[in-house]
């Protein structure tokens, strides 16, 4: 008889449903895993509101939290106000609960950086989103046209069923070299008040936070 695996929890914020998508891929992966000590449960808060989303979960059972978005680009106009807002309404939060369990995880330009990393090393500065459609194609042996083609349902799925656990760990893996790049070249560090990130692409923080998804599951 095999033994029942403990669940871990997570709890994470998205801005689009192809995240949502991969999020639900991976979870699927680890789960599927016969060599992983633990499974994991990601659950979805609703992207609007984000702080009250997360005032309806109690205190006690608060589960590690992710809000994951992207920052599209180096000018501050691009970002919005919308980042900013949160990553304050985060701060108040934390402080008003003592609750560190909270992270902005991020990807610099966009999401796609992330799901690129999974096939191979990007280096590369890129002025707009639409770029990394090229690397996409390259990567997963895909022509499309354009990214609404790319964000469809039925395409998305295709593409993440390319996907497997060791590229996840890859990704992973490019991901921190970059991250170290960046550093080790003094890069800029745009400070807010609970997230840092690097002002020029390529950067990212998501895989910290899938990183720790594979690490609670002792999967490495």
């Amino acid at each position: 008889m095999s033994t029942r695996k403990f669940c871990e929890k997570f709890t994470i914020m998205v801005e689009g449903e192809t995240e949502r998508q991969y999020f639900e891929r991976l979870q699927l992966l680890i789960n599927n895993n016969e060599s992983s000590n633990k499974k994991i449960s990601i659950q979805f808060l609703p992207h609007k509101n984000p702080i009250k989303a997360l005032k309806s979960i109690p205190a006690i059972s608060m589960p590690a939290f992710a809000y994951v978005c992207d920052i599209e680009g180096s000018n501050p106009a691009d970002k919005s106000n919308n980042l900013i807002n949160i990553d304050s309404e985060f701060a108040k939060f934390k402080k008003q609960t003592k609750n560190n369990k909270l992270a902005i995880k991020y990807s610099n330009l966009s999401f796609e950086l992330w799901i690129i990393l999974h096939k191979q090393d990007l280096s590369a500065p890129l002025n707009t989103k639409g770029e990394y459609l090229q690397f996409i194609n390259k990567s997963f042996d895909t022509a499309f046209e354009g990214t609404k083609e790319y964000k469809s349902e039925k395409n998305f799925k295709i593409l993440l069923s390319k996907i497997n656990l060791q590229d996840v760990i890859n990704a992973v893996s490019r991901s921190e070299n970059i991250m170290k790049k960046n550093k080790d070249n003094a890069k800029r560090l745009i400070h807010l008040k609970t997230l840092a990130y690097y002002e020029d692409n390529p950067s990212l923080t998501i895989h910290e936070l899938v990183k720790n998804m594979l690490t609670s599951c002792e999967i490495t």
